[in-house]
């Protein structure tokens, strides 16, 4: 893929999400893989969700998503961490190796726990006054993860960054975090229809594996969100940037 298939005029909803699955499509299997790597922790949690659904006091789709950014929302940036590099190295039509993403990710994980620690409190605190409250905070907080990695930021300063970037594209940022949600939760809720009879521990992996897919196009629609937003920003070079990473890994 060249980088024209990376470059775009104004940030547009569906544009976002077709070029991510674009780029997914390209490396599903190392883009997958990373992130379940990131999800794996989690794959107890998911059958305890499930224990509990079957019992009937919850349902472990939405709880994925809407309990809580407690649970959730570390491996979601984990995955975009893991997976920034080998979309990066996509855009410039270069080979995509898991380990350098690893690398790359491994090397900002402890900024990036914190930067989780505080998103996650961020977009709670929204949506516990009111639910558009948080969708805004989440729509200013959605690139933080790239800003982080590729500019070398610490957690706070990529969290106002971001709010940043996002200034005068924030409702089309809406936009695309609630089309991956309702994405992410409908696929969910498919899986625990065609596999919840089958017992908790097929349907907790059968999770796993859907999160690990759809955790994975998710982070790259970030990345490709970021992209955009640095074009329409001014000054953006993906080579140079590109090279930035080269350079963080080389290090």
């Amino acid at each position: 893929m060249t980088s024209a298939v990376l470059s775009g005029g104004d940030l547009q909803v569906g544009h976002i999400l077709n070029r991510g699955f674009t780029v997914f499509t390209r490396h599903p299997v190392q883009f997958a893989g990373v992130t379940a790597i990131a999800m794996l922790p989690f794959l107890v949690f998911f059958g305890d969700m499930y224990g509990n659904a079957g019992a009937g006091r919850t349902h472990a789709p939405m709880a994925w998503f809407f309990l809580p950014y407690l649970f959730g929302l570390l491996p979601a940036v984990l995955a975009q961490a893991f997976v920034l590099y080998g979309a990066w190295q996509v855009a410039r039509d270069k080979p995509v190796h898991a380990g350098e993403s690893l690398r790359l990710a491994w090397e900002r994980f402890i900024p990036l726990v914190i930067l989780a620690v505080f998103q996650a409190f961020a977009i709670g605190l929204g949506t516990v006054l009111f639910i558009i409250p948080g969708l805004v905070v989440a729509a200013m907080l959605f690139v933080s993860v790239p800003v982080l990695v590729v500019e070398k930021l610490g957690p706070f300063t990529a969290m106002f960054r971001s709010a940043h970037l996002t200034t005068g594209h924030r409702w089309k940022t809406v936009g695309v975090f609630v089309a991956l949600t309702i994405i992410g939760v409908v696929g969910g809720t498919i899986v625990e229809l065609i596999l919840g009879f089958a017992g908790r521990t097929l349907a907790a992996i059968g999770l796993w594996v859907w999160y690990s897919l759809f955790g994975a196009y998710y982070a790259v629609v970030v990345i490709v969100t970021y992209q955009e937003l640095r074009q329409l920003e001014g000054g953006f070079d993906i080579e140079q940037i590109g090279g930035e990473l080269d350079a963080h890994l080389a290090a």
